[in-house]
């Protein structure tokens, strides 16, 4: 007779064996991919053939101007690193345009791209786009190796649906691609922990060295390699000798790497300039008594007093929807003393915490309230992996049974990660929506003679210049220091519009704004400073004339938005910038020709109205 407890004895707990169970991390980490990917793709082709975020015409047209045989780009504010792999997918379309006959020169090539710079824009957003599925992957894997299973999964989901990661996903921004080398490095040198080999550690250098020649946030990681080395040195019986150099080779290799995706870091001394300028109100007394940031629109003093405030600036922006939100955060958190105290988990947290404590201080100290979510994405895939460890850390906390914890965990993380799944799918919505300055770009295509002058006012819509404006500008450009941020390919760029004028080009003037400053600076100002030479470019006017003086030298249009006016009509701008003020409430006071409000469609981006000045 069998004893009826024997009979009710489960037995062992079903082991799966290793190859379904591979199957099913296979399985697992290519839906995370499939909802990556199904989201991201769902905004990409925004705008299109137009963009109206500033950066991200920047980067295409920089990485273009490459192409003309200066690989210099006398602009250091992001390294090189992305311009050049831009220039290289150029590089295949120029190719693959010669080899169909679309192309018979580098220079229609280039002529094309000042034709229509759609099919351009939509390889840069690709490159990214590519990042950004890379980038889940590794937080998949990230994840798997700290957590299991459950923790690649859930590390991946959140990165797949976290909204800045998404939208930092569908524009040419260096913050995710440089974000994908940081966590491609830590995951290189998770091979390090118990190996005595070099390839690992030599391997997180270059990536980190990657990762600083596309946008500088590869300096994060080294002092979290650093502290993993000195506790190798107790917990894995390295003697100090071995980890130093270890260490010494990770940051040679680091440099190195930093050096040859972005050479010009080290050989344009302007580069060191921007530098010092950041450092210098920690180490010495500066002249300025005050700095501004544009992003956030505030003043503060430079140096240690503007910390606390840069701090507090930090944890709002942190905890926003539109960046990690509170969810994430807190499991962050918890996941980081999760690990802590768990003594085999515990070389984790300092590879994976110690990256966004480095980034929070170089944040509040070298930039203060300079923070925008985007920035944070080279954090981001870090927090996620911390996440299950959190959630986990609660089961622990509860003693729940281990199937109870892991649902637990799991709905965590869901509910963690929802807001910003809703939030981002809001976004990729309103991305896809009709944007004013398209209908205004085909109204004004239709509908404004060529040889009618126009004033266009900055934030679109984009218009061609035609001949007679080139010239202008040619003439203005003789008058300017050449290598400079903004001047050294302009010559290429009027030459290929006089060469290859555009059926759809017209006599333009440009106002621009200046953006950078908090009180208004005049013409000696704007070209006798290296920062504001830095930020703007001499060709464009960023100070406004009346309405008669335009009238008098022919501008018989003037296009406008309110992106541009509404920047005055606030308090602080209305006195700090009085000729700005004055120009716009001149302009309004007429009736515009045309007007086209996005509120009567349902569509986005600002009122873009037209003045008849003959009128």
């Amino acid at each position: 007779m069998t004893d009826s407890n024997t009979a009710q004895d489960p037995g062992p707990p079903a082991v799966v064996p290793p190859g379904e169970r591979h199957r099913l991390d296979v399985a697992l980490g290519a839906a995370v991919l499939a909802i990556a990917l199904a989201i991201r793709l769902q905004g990409l082709f925004h705008d299109l053939p137009f963009s109206y975020y500033g950066d991200e015409l920047h980067f295409v047209k920089r990485a273009m101007s490459l192409g003309a045989g200066d690989l210099n780009p006398h602009w250091f504010h992001k390294p090189a690193f992305l311009m050049y792999i831009l220039l290289f997918c150029f590089g295949l379309q120029y190719g693959v345009g010669m080899l169909t006959g679309r192309f018979d020169s580098a220079e229609a090539f280039g002529a094309s791209f000042l034709a229509d710079q759609g099919p351009f824009i939509l390889t840069g957003r690709l490159v990214v786009f590519a990042f950004g599925l890379a980038t889940v992957w590794v937080v998949w894997r990230l994840g798997k190796r700290v957590g299991g299973t459950a923790g690649g999964v859930a590390a991946g989901l959140a990165a797949a649906v976290l909204a800045p990661m998404v939208q930092g996903s569908q524009v040419v921004k260096a913050d995710v691609p440089s974000g994908f080398f940081v966590a491609a490095s830590v995951l290189a040198y998770l091979g390090a922990r118990d190996s005595e080999r070099w390839k690992p550690v030599i391997l997180a250098g270059v990536l980190a060295g990657a990762s600083l020649g596309t946008k500088y946030y590869g300096i994060i990681v080294l002092p979290a390699f650093a502290v993993a080395e000195l506790v190798g040195i107790y917990s894995r019986g390295r003697s100090v000798t071995k980890a130093a150099g270890r260490y010494a080779l990770l940051l040679a290799v680091c440099l190195g790497t930093f050096f040859v995706t972005s050479p010009y870091n080290f050989l344009d001394p302007t580069w060191g300039q921007s530098v010092w300028s950041r450092v210098a109100p920690f180490v010495k007394d500066v002249e300025e008594s005050e700095a501004y940031d544009a992003d956030s629109g505030k003043s503060f003093t430079p140096g240690a007093e503007a910390v606390s405030g840069a701090a507090e600036h930090f944890f709002v922006k942190l905890v926003d929807v539109e960046a990690l939100g509170w969810g994430l955060t807190v499991l962050g958190l918890l996941g980081t003393i999760g690990l802590l105290t768990s003594r085999e988990k515990r070389w984790y947290a300092i590879v994976l915490a110690l990256p966004p404590i480095t980034f929070f201080v170089v944040a509040v100290t070298m930039v203060p309230y300079h923070l925008n979510p985007r920035q944070l994405n080279a954090v981001y895939p870090l927090v996620c992996v911390l996440a299950w460890p959190g959630a986990a850390l609660v089961g622990r906390i509860l003693r729940m049974p281990p199937r109870i914890a892991t649902g637990i965990g799991a709905l965590l993380v869901l509910a963690a990660v929802t807001p910003s799944l809703l939030h981002a799918l809001k976004v990729n919505e309103w991305q896809m929506r009709v944007d004013s300055r398209n209908l205004a770009y085909e109204w004004i295509s239709e509908n404004v003679s060529r040889d009618k002058r126009i004033l266009l006012d900055d934030y679109g819509p984009i218009l061609i210049p035609n001949p007679e404006a080139v010239m202008r500008m040619q003439r203005r450009l003789k008058e300017l220091p050449g290598g400079e941020a903004f001047t050294h390919a302009e010559e290429t760029r009027l030459r290929l519009l006089r060469k290859y004028p555009q059926g759809n080009a017209f006599d333009l003037e440009k106002l621009g704004h200046q953006w950078w400053v908090n009180r208004e600076q005049t013409d000696e100002e704007l070209t006798g400073n290296w920062r504001n030479r830095d930020a703007s470019n001499p060709l464009i006017d960023r100070i406004p004339d009346t309405l008669e003086e335009y009238r008098d030298r022919g501008v018989h249009y003037v296009i406008t938005n309110s992106d541009a006016w509404k920047r005055y009509y606030e308090d602080h701008n209305a006195r700090a910038f009085p000729t700005f003020r004055r120009f716009y409430d001149e302009l309004l006071a007429r009736e515009p020709l045309r007007s086209f409000d996005p509120s009567e469609w349902g569509g986005k981006g600002p009122v873009v109205r037209i003045y008849d000045l003959g009128s």
